[in-house]
């Protein structure tokens, strides 16, 4: 990536290049993507994370056994082959001891507020993650409007 950068290359291709990062390294990396982006460059880039592809990507595509599957932006994709969106709600670093107790309360909260909110088998004891149906998404400004009341947590819809 730095002698994609450092010679101004137009087009720029790279093979899982977040594999093995932390989640920190990740997301920084994944802001110098959308720079390099918004500077003109061109991106290929190949991914098994889906978060990843939803985060960088104008078109995904899908391919199995070199067969192109299915190509289309991420809301596309995510409307017509999709569960819904996912919400990860995380604690900021300095109060990740009391995030279990409060997670209960987003879980409830939420499942009020959204039809068929649903908690996603990955949600640890640092990380909430639920599915939200796209029929839903006209309430998920007053989702919002609740969490954002806890100034503990950081979310993320995809």
């Amino acid at each position: 990536m730095a002698l994609a950068v450092a010679g101004d290359t137009k087009i720029i291709f790279l093979d899982e290049p977040t594999s093995g990062m932390d989640p920190d390294a990740r997301r920084r990396f994944w802001d110098l993507v959308r720079l390099l982006r918004n500077e003109g460059k061109t991106i290929l880039l190949t991914t098994h994370n889906l978060e990843e592809a939803d985060e960088l990507a104008d078109r995904i595509a899908v391919l199995s056994k070199g067969e192109l599957l299915l190509l289309g932006t991420p809301n596309y994709l995510k409307k017509k082959y999709g569960v819904g969106y996912n919400l990860i709600v995380t604690p900021q670093f300095k109060y990740v001891n009391e995030f279990a107790a409060q997670k209960d309360n987003i879980i409830r909260q939420t499942k009020e507020l959204i039809n068929h909110a649903e908690v996603d088998a990955k949600t640890s004891n640092t990380v909430l993650r639920m599915i939200l149906p796209y029929s839903e998404s006209p309430k998920f400004a007053q989702l919002f409007d609740l969490l954002e009341k806890i100034p503990s947590i950081e979310v993320n819809l995809f």
